[in-house]
């Protein structure tokens, strides 16, 4: 792989974690959609109780047996459904304590995880640099990627299951600035005359 093309994805990484940073850190967008839970001291005792395994849970979901995601059958699927008109309904994602609420190990995977993207948004550029000959497009190109990561991850959440709205478009935004400050430094260092390789003698 190209020097220029590692370099741009690894700086670029490190931009955007710096983005997740100023997101969560200092802007809103981190805890959009977020409610605290009223009553935990007396609700979390009781999900303890009855719940010993870690893992996301669905609820109403009363017609199929421990560990079979699907409704077995008719009268099972009414059930459901009757459970969906008079009952609350969501998901519960669920860990056994003690856990950190925040850890470097949690920190550094963040960090891979965006200088993984930023380094497959860069090897995207370098694969498309004839129709990207202007720094702007290039940009734009980048951010794009982020704007179909964050409506193909987050969308379908939001129709689903019911995210709140004000979740599902900070994380939209999340993912478009991010890739789209990245797409900064992926478009220049990566220009054209930059990738191309040398022909074979």
């Amino acid at each position: 792989m190209n020097f220029k093309i590692i370099l741009a994805g690894l700086i670029g990484g490190v931009v955007m974690f710096l983005w997740g940073f100023i997101s969560h850190m200092v802007l809103p967008l981190g805890e959009a959609g977020f409610k605290t839970m009223p009553h935990q001291d007396a609700v979390l005792p009781a999900i303890s109780a009855q719940i010993k395994e870690d893992g996301l849970y669905i609820f109403p979901w009363p017609e199929s047996p421990p560990g079979t995601p699907m409704p077995v059958n008719e009268e099972s699927r009414k059930k459901a459904e009757q459970l969906f008109q008079t009952s609350p309904h969501g998901l519960l994602l669920f860990h056994q304590p003690p856990a950190a609420m925040l850890s470097g190990g949690q920190l550094g995977t963040e960090l891979a995880t965006n200088c993984a993207s930023s380094l497959l948004a860069a090897t995207l550029i370098s694969m498309v640099l004839g129709c990207l000959g202007s720094f702007a497009k290039r940009v734009f190109f980048v951010t794009v990627i982020g704007l179909i990561a964050g409506v193909a991850v987050n969308v379908p959440d939001w129709n689903w299951y019911g995210f709140p709205s004000a979740y599902t478009l900070a994380q939209i935004a999340e993912h478009v600035v991010g890739f789209g400050v990245a797409g900064l430094v992926i478009a220049a260092i990566i220009k054209p005359g930059a990738t191309t390789p040398k022909p074979a003698a």
